[in-house]
Order: C-alpha cells, then sequence, then structure tokens
C-alpha cells in the first residue's frame, strides 16, 4: 500500500459551452498549482471531440516552459479523445507513463489510459506551483472540434504504508507517518500484474504529536562509615 499526495489535481469543464479548436489555432488552457515540492508523477486527462483527430497536437507545459506532446497526429481520419457525456463524467483520454496501451498504438477516440507520445516523466523534478498550461493545436484546415474536459494531477513523493497485506483481510488500518501533512492524498494498492486499484482521503492537520513520559526514580546513596576506635595504654 503507498500513499502520496493527491490534493494537486485541478480540472477544467467548460460544460455545454465548451471551448472550440479551431483551424490553425492553439487552444490554451491554464491551471493554477498552488502546492509546493516537487512533481513525481504527472496524469492527464482529455475530453474533447473533433473530426480528424490527425490534426491535434496536444502539449502538456509546465510553469518554467518545458513541455511533453501529449498526442502528435494521432488516430488517424477517426474522431474525438474520449467517449460518453460531453463533460467530466465521460470516458476521458488518461496519459499515463504506466498504460498499457501508447498512443502510437492506440485507436481513436483513444478512451482509457494510454501512454503518451512522449513521456510525463520528462517533466519529474519540476516545482508544482506556478501556472500549468494544457495547450491543444490544430494543424490543418477543414476539420474543427470542441474541448469539454480537461484535468491534471500532479503527485508527490510515495510513502509505503504497509507492505505484505493478506487481500483477504478485507480491511486493514494503519498509523499515518509523521511526514504527512493536511491535504488529500491517494492510496494505492498494488498487487500482482496489472492488479491496481486507488482510492482518496483527506487529512486534516499533521497527526498527533506521539507523547512518551518517563519517570526515573531518584538515586539514593548509602555510605556506611565505621566507627572510630582509639585505644590508650598508660
Amino acid at each position: 500500500v503507498f500513499v502520496r499526495r493527491a490534493g494537486l489535481r485541478e480540472e477544467e469543464s467548460p460544460g455545454s459551452a465548451a471551448l472550440p479548436i479551431e483551424d490553425f489555432e492553439t487552444l490554451v488552457l491554464p491551471f493554477e498549482i498552488l502546492g509546493a515540492g516537487s512533481v513525481t508523477a504527472i496524469e492527464v486527462g482529455i475530453r474533447l471531440d473533433h473530426t480528424y483527430t490527425a490534426d491535434l497536437e496536444i502539449r502538456l507545459v509546465a510553469p518554467d516552459g518545458d513541455s511533453v506532446r501529449l498526442a502528435f497526429h494521432n488516430g488517424s481520419w477517426r474522431n474525438d479523445f474520449g467517449s460518453g457525456a460531453d463533460d467530466c463524467s465521460g470516458t476521458l483520454t488518461v496519459f499515463a507513463d504506466d498504460a498499457a496501451l501508447s498512443m502510437e498504438t492506440g485507436v481513436a477516440p483513444f478512451a482509457g489510459r494510454h501512454r503518451p507520445y512522449e513521456p510525463l516523466s520528462s517533466l519529474a523534478d519540476h516545482a508544482m506551483a506556478g501556472t500549468w498550461h494544457i495547450e491543444i493545436t490544430d494543424h490543418w484546415g477543414w476539420d474543427q472540434g470542441s474541448l469539454y474536459c480537461a484535468q491534471l494531477a500532479l503527485f508527490a513523493e510515495s510513502t509505503t504504508v504497509a507492505e505484505g497485506i493478506d487481500a483477504g483481510i478485507g480491511s486493514y488500518v494503519w498509523t499515518p507517518p509523521d511526514d504527512l501533512f493536511s491535504g488529500d492524498f491517494l492510496v494505492e494498492v498494488i498487487g500482482l500484474l496489472a492488479d491496481r486499484s486507488d482510492g482518496t482521503f483527506y487529512l486534516e492537520g499533521a497527526p498527533p504529536p506521539t507523547t512518551t513520559t518517563t519517570t526515573v526514580p531518584p538515586t539514593t546513596t548509602t555510605t556506611t562509615v565505621p566507627p572510630t576506635t582509639t585505644t590508650t595504654t598508660v
């Protein structure tokens, strides 16, 4: 069982208004991140409609200007990134380095988890704080689209809280380590092969300090002095 900070998750859902993806233009979506520390892992979710996905280049740009291509002319003549509802409740295309499918081998609408065109790990160790951007560029004419949802999740270093747990137990109780402070966290349970699940929890305030009281008895020193005997002979 691993725990890592997951409070640095931002979501943009324009809803029915949507955001237009127009020919030869770049749609820029900012995410203002206030968290401290450095990034260790990143995931990006997208739900958009477009009638020719190969027109598109999608990038994630860090606050310092470094960027990775999430998608680059992938999908040929097919449509869309993600499926279902035209908002964040639909099935998103989730760009994640640990995904089984890649953008090169996947098929539009790329619903579910896919490895990005370039690894997100190249942005690891960047500072979390600042303005991150998702940029969607339509490089060709004729076909256009709309963005319905974008999600950005930045994760900090994982902390192992338990190992070797019997899956038959059904529940497990653990004490948060002292270095976990207030915020939202992601709990990841990783088993064999592709067996994986996760959930979130909120920790309000730092774990209570551990107080140990030790009572030391007073030190008693006993000194025995033999009597003094004086003999006088007259």
